[in-house]
């Protein structure tokens, strides 16, 4: 397993603990709020969290099936299965970051599947990556597609831009892709979507696959906001999404498929895979003769029927490193950095 490889599984494990790191304030006499539904997939991860909490660490892998998948967005990593390697990846996290917090920011629950936004900061204070401890401060956004079986997780899959990170270690912290707001009360999402919703989402992958750019501004509210956690985009409106998108696709040749997508509430999830080769520069992707394989998280929230926020969460550095364009990363340490 690479090093980056032990980031994602730390970072799962970490977030499939704190989904319950911002339970519901009770409400005051001043001013009362009905409190809010517990989703099956909060419900199911309180423990992780009090476990995490109380640095227990076999009681997290508990949350887990025993024959669990977690899939990484690293170009030739099979998956991990089972609890060992959650636990060896838990530990390492800790000693790089004994601070380290985990914020949630969005949560969609329509039972069989969920997804999860969060938010990872923690001062740099130990080895990783490669890099001696800087002592500096790092912010880390990322996201989470899983199914749950008998009250645990059977399969993850988790998404995150270990450039950013990387950079941020080395204390390169320019052109960092954007950070979200972290509210302080994560959104909460529940119960099927409409399959409006999911049709949607395929039609948009869909016309970014055939670069009708007419028929994705159709899915789209005028002024949808879009934030590119991968390569540090803004979009601002349907125009310069379009836009942005036909560039993309030009300088693409491959195609696009949708391996998982779902609704909940007035959100939708998707896991999406492009592969293919660059045939053009596009953001941080400069054309190398190199093919391709990303999979990436993107997360959606609808308005009259349309998509109205979209945020998108890729491996960029895994992608550069399949381009030739960044060297691979190193081999992870062997437990007890033996």
């Amino acid at each position: 397993m690479t090093r980056l490889s032990v980031v994602f599984t730390a970072l799962a494990c970490l977030a499939l603990g704190a989904c319950e790191s911002k339970p519901c304030a009770q409400p005051d006499a001043a001013s009362p709020e009905p409190p809010r539904a517990v989703s099956p997939a909060e419900a199911a991860l309180t423990p992780a969290l009090q476990a995490f909490n109380a640095v227990s660490l076999p009681r997290v892998a508990e949350l887990f099936c025993e024959d669990h998948e977690l899939v990484l967005p690293v170009a030739g990593q099979p998956p991990l299965r089972g609890r060992a390697g959650i636990l060896s990846a838990l530990q390492s996290v800790q000693l790089a970051f004994p601070d380290a917090q985990l914020r949630l920011r969005r949560v969609l629950d329509n039972g069989a599947d969920w997804a999860a936004e969060l938010s990872f900061s923690g001062t740099h204070q130990a080895e990783f990556l490669g890099v001696p401890a800087s002592q500096k401060r790092i912010d880390f956004h990322f996201a989470l597609l899983g199914q749950v079986r008998e009250g645990r997780l059977a399969r993850t899959h988790v998404v995150g831009n270990g450039l950013a990170l990387l950079r941020q270690l080395k204390g390169d912290a320019e052109h960092l892709p954007p950070g979200p707001v972290v509210p302080e009360r994560p959104e909460l999402a529940v119960g099927p979507g409409p399959e409006a919703q999911v049709a949607a989402v395929r039609a948009l992958f869909e016309a970014f696959d055939t670069g009708d750019v007419a028929a994705l501004k159709a899915l789209v509210t005028e002024d949808v906001s879009v934030l590119a956690l991968g390569d540090g985009k803004l979009l601002s409106g349907s125009a310069e999404l379009g836009e942005a998108l036909l560039q993309e696709r030009q300088a693409f040749q491959g195609g696009v498929r949708i391996e998982r997508v779902f609704a909940a509430g007035d959100c939708a999830a998707a896991l999406v895979v492009v592969e293919g080769k660059l045939i053009g520069d596009t953001g941080p992707y400069k054309a190398s003769g190199r093919s391709f394989r990303e999979a990436g998280l993107d997360v959606f929230r609808f308005s009259g029927g349309k998509i109205r926020t979209w945020n998108n969460y890729r491996n960029v550095l895994d992608v550069l490193t399949q381009l030739g364009l960044f060297p691979p990363p190193a081999p992870a340490p062997a437990p007890g950095g033996k």
